[in-house]
């Protein structure tokens, strides 16, 4: 898998792409943000990512590396590579945004694999169009929900609203439950250690 380095300009969240102000809420992640750096988020040049990946499918499971490249406010790039069945040659699934761009595709791994998108209404086959606004949605709710958790920030070009779920638990350790919620039925709740703060 090729190497990939994007740059990435963080911005902390702006009043302007909140919807709604939930004062509870809105403490709990400025306490947060402190915790993962504060103002020195505002410092960082570009993300990236890599790790393995692991998908199940009823009883079989699929697993991987994965590399993720970001960059704000809107490029987003994943590449997995896996094995299947012991092969030689790894395939590699690559989907990406750009601004009102999306695509995927893969390569790799000596063919043999399709990747079908679902039919539109009544069954009738998508359009390019429509398979591009369908991966266009997709992929903006995957980036987003990587930019939650792990820099607590949504694109600037996303609206959210954020509103404190109250108190939980998360590995006997009490915690501070925030919902953020945007377009196109974007939802993803965060959770954050009482004491620390941290998510």
């Amino acid at each position: 898998m090729k190497k990939l380095f994007l740059p990435l300009i963080l911005s902390l969240f702006a009043a302007t792409n909140v919807l709604a102000n939930d004062a509870r809420a809105e403490e709990v992640l400025k306490r947060a943000h402190e915790a993962i750096g504060g103002e020195r988020l505002q410092k960082i040049e570009g993300l990236f990512i890599n790790g393995q990946y692991r998908r199940a499918f009823g009883d079989r499971q699929m697993a991987g590396d994965r590399e993720i490249s970001i960059s704000l406010p809107d490029k987003y790039l994943i590449e997995d590579a896996m094995n299947p069945g012991g092969m030689a040659t790894s395939i590699v699934n690559t989907r990406g945004l750009n601004g009102e761009r999306a695509w995927s595709g893969s390569s790799g791994g000596g063919g043999g694999m399709i990747i079908r998108m679902g039919n539109g209404p009544g069954g009738a086959q998508l359009t390019p169009e429509q398979m591009e606004a369908a991966q266009r949605r997709m992929y903006r709710a995957e980036f987003s929900r990587y930019l939650l958790a792990m820099i607590l920030m949504p694109p600037t070009s996303m609206q959210v609203e954020v509103k404190y779920a109250g108190e939980s638990e998360v590995d006997d350790l009490p915690a501070d439950v925030v919902d953020v919620a945007g377009p196109d039925r974007f939802s993803v709740r965060l959770f954050f250690d009482k004491k620390t703060h941290l998510p």
